[in-house]
């Protein structure tokens, strides 16, 4: 069974349900107007806590006055029932519209999601504040939380090949073997979703992306170049091979939104920051460096 951390290793986590934890500012003094409020983390699919971590510390440092929400991704995520990802989901709409409503002015969120398993979280959630919008319909629609997001290794466009390249061992023998009952699995699950009424999956998520109102109530409804995003991808990933990619990135450019894009060669499916973790790191800085600029009303701007 898959465990997360807990305890004096991150003596801040808080553990809000199954598959998602709160690591509270590292920092408790006054917060840096540069630093996001909040960064929600959705890891990619079955992520073991010993990797997260390498991603997660690296945040600490460079935000260590920002609060960071890690949602995890697991084979369930295919299976479950709207209703029980909605519960996953329920602490992060909390803290989204906590940013909307609460004390202190919001000083922004970066979303970073990895592979395709983070990018359908974000898809649910989407779902999720789709319906609070509709709910809501008198709210003002005009921006005002500042937000960024990073996209490594997502999105892919052909879910089968995905899946085949995730779950199918290397070898070339148990490689054959295991083709036949992914492929069924696959099967089954297409048809299921079909049948409760779900758009194919990867071409949700890769319509959900480009979409200017990618959180409803958070994000401006029709202003695509008001949330900046970096795309991190390679030529050697084979879940979500770089022409998938790079023809997301084609369409978001069409479409209006601020596109950044680092390719990293050959590196395999979401390891392109252990390759080079310099380069990484100063690319999502890029990333929130353009967030803080491009919002009329970051606070970070005012204190200027």
């Amino acid at each position: 069974m898959l465990r997360f951390w807990s305890g004096p290793e991150y003596p801040g986590s808080i553990k809000l349900n199954s598959g998602t934890f709160l690591l509270n500012p590292i920092d408790t003094g006054r917060p840096n107007p540069l630093h996001p409020s909040l960064i929600v983390v959705f890891g990619w699919l079955n992520a073991e806590p010993q990797y997260l971590k390498k991603y997660i510390e690296p945040m600490q440092k460079l935000f260590p006055t920002s609060s960071i929400v890690v949602i995890r991704s697991d084979n369930s995520l295919y299976f479950k029932p709207e209703s029980s990802l909605e519960t996953t989901l329920a602490p992060v709409v909390q803290m989204l519209r906590g940013e909307l409503t609460g004390p202190t002015p919001t000083r922004g969120i970066l979303l970073h999601t990895f592979s395709n398993g983070g990018g359908l979280q974000v898809v649910k959630l989407r779902r999720v504040l789709s319906r609070i919008s509709s709910a809501s319909p008198t709210e003002d629609p005009s921006p005002r939380i500042p937000t960024g997001l990073v996209l490594d290794s997502t999105p892919a466009s052909d879910p089968l090949l995905s899946s085949i390249s995730t779950w199918a061992p290397e070898h070339p023998v148990l490689h054959a073997l295991a083709v036949p009952p992914i492929v069924a699995l696959y099967a089954v699950f297409i048809a299921t979703n079909a049948l409760c009424g779900h758009p194919p999956i990867f071409r949700e998520l890769r319509e959900t992306l480009n979409t200017p109102d990618l959180l409803p109530t958070v994000t401006p409804r029709t202003d695509a170049a008001a949330t900046p995003r970096l795309y991190i991808y390679s030529d050697g990933d084979r879940v979500t091979p770089a022409h998938e990619v790079e023809e997301h990135i084609r369409e978001a450019r069409a479409r209006g939104f601020d596109v950044d894009a680092e390719g990293f060669g050959a590196t395999p499916h979401v390891a392109h920051m252990r390759a080079d973790p310099e380069r990484y790191w100063r690319a999502v800085v890029r990333l929130w460096t353009r967030v803080v600029s491009a919002s009329p009303c970051s606070p970070a701007l005012a204190s200027l």
